[in-house]
C-alpha cells in the first residue's frame, strides 16, 4: 500500500474517531455540567454543529494521518515524534481557539487538558514503540533462522 493510501486510511479513521470523541464530550458536558439539558443561553444551530464536527474531525486527520511521518526512513524516531507532537498540538490549539473551546479565563482548564494530552501521547507512543520493537526483533530472529538454514545447505 502506498504512503498516500496509508495516509488516507489513517485520516479517515482519525476523522471518524475525533467526531465520536466530540459527540461523547458534548454529551458528557451536557449531562454533568447542565443536568442533561442544553443551557438556555446556548445556541445550537446546524451550522455550529457541522463546524464543530468538521474541525474536530480535522484534529483526527492531522493526528492519525500525520502519523505516516514515522514511516519516513530518513527521519529518526526523535525527529518524527517531535514533529508529529508539535503538529498535533498546534492543530488542536488553533481549532480549540477557533471553536471557542477555551477562553483566556480557562487557563487552568487548558493546562489540565494539555497535561492529559501529553500523558496520552506518551502512553500511545510507548505502546507503539513496544509493538514496533517486537516486530523488529521478530524480523531479526527470522533472518537469523533463514541464515542458519541456508548455511546448513551450503555445507
Amino acid at each position: 500500500m502506498s504512503m498516500l493510501n496509508r495516509f488516507i486510511n489513517k485520516s479517515a479513521i482519525g476523522f471518524s474517531l475525533s467526531i465520536l470523541i466530540w459527540i461523547f464530550m458534548f454529551s458528557l458536558n451536557t449531562i454533568i455540567a447542565h443536568d442533561g439539558k442544553v443551557p438556555e443561553n446556548a445556541t445550537i444551530d446546524a451550522w455550529n454543529v457541522v463546524k464543530q464536527l468538521l474541525l474536530s474531525g480535522l484534529i483526527g486527520v492531522v493526528s492519525m494521518g500525520g502519523s505516516v511521518i514515522y514511516e519516513f526512513e530518513s527521519w529518526g524516531v526523535l525527529r518524527s515524534t517531535v514533529t508529529h507532537f508539535v503538529l498535533s498540538m498546534l492543530t488542536f490549539t488553533v481549532i480549540a481557539k477557533v471553536l471557542g473551546w477555551f477562553t483566556p479565563e480557562d487557563a487552568l482548564e487548558m493546562i489540565i487538558i494539555y497535561v492529559i494530552m501529553v500523558v496520552g501521547y506518551v502512553i500511545v507512543w510507548l505502546v507503539q514503540y513496544s509493538i514496533y520493537k517486537k516486530e523488529v526483533r521478530d524480523i531479526n530472529e527470522g533472518l537469523k533462522r533463514f541464515k542458519r538454514s541456508h548455511a546448513e545447505v551450503d555445507c
